[in-house]
């Protein structure tokens, strides 16, 4: 797992095949912490509108390599994770 900081955990990308299984992880692992952290909040640090996370989860968006992107370089992901979160982003937009 990657960190930004010692509150939000991200799961490897790695470990899924689309963005909805990634994004359910990480809200849940991030709700069981100490200090819980909504989708929501992590919405709003990413400047993403509030409910886009939410809505990725629930199919109703794609998550898009633009947001792909913010994400991956938000949270530091490392190049392979990088690249694993644009092609997913890639074959849900394409």
């Amino acid at each position: 797992m990657n960190s930004k900081s010692n509150l939000i955990l991200t799961p490897s990308i790695l470990e899924f095949s689309d963005s909805a299984h990634f994004f359910a992880e990480f809200v849940k692992i991030n709700k069981n912490q100490s200090h819980p952290i909504s989708g929501r909040q992590i919405s709003r640090q990413l400047n993403w509108p509030a409910s886009l996370i939410v809505d990725i989860i629930k199919k109703r968006k794609p998550l898009t390599p633009q947001r792909a992107g913010e994400f991956a370089r938000f949270f530091e992901l490392n190049s392979m994770e990088f690249e694993r979160l644009i092609s997913i982003s890639l074959m849900e937009t394409g």
